[in-house]
């Protein structure tokens, strides 16, 4: 589901992008504790759904991936929440 849903995002392999698509794949992989998967949805998820992004984007994060503590970092400045994105990276 993961490596399908890149190929979506991406076009790649002659599959046109698809966006749609391509979430509600990594939303699946992701609700199955696929940390790359929850990362990806989150980024995605950034421009339009600020909550929903925080949500896997803290998955991942405490999951150990370390793009989304920085990205959710970023999610939870942006949202005025300076003290949870300040305690991300200490």
């Amino acid at each position: 589901q993961f490596r399908l849903g890149e190929l979506l995002r991406d076009g790649q392999a002659g599959a046109a992008p698809d966006a749609g698509d391509a979430m509600r794949l990594f939303e699946r992989a992701a609700r199955q504790r696929h940390t790359a998967a929850a990362r990806e949805l989150g980024l995605m998820l950034k421009r339009h759904d600020r909550r929903r992004a925080g949500e896997w984007l803290r998955q991942a994060a405490d999951a150990g991936d370390r793009e989304a503590v920085y990205q959710l970092g970023e999610v939870l400045h942006g949202d005025g929440r300076l003290d949870e994105a300040r305690a991300l990276f200490e």
